[in-house]
């Protein structure tokens, strides 16, 4: 039951590091754009 758990766990905070990297990467390319 725990194993299920951490695999949640782990599911959570992939979705969450993958906003988190996207969330950045757009604001890099804005930040790029407007410095053109």
């Amino acid at each position: 039951m725990s194993a299920l758990l951490d695999l949640e766990i782990d599911a959570n905070n992939f979705r969450e590091t993958i906003q988190l990297h996207l969330i950045r990467g757009i604001e890099e390319y804005h930040g790029l754009r407007k410095a053109q």
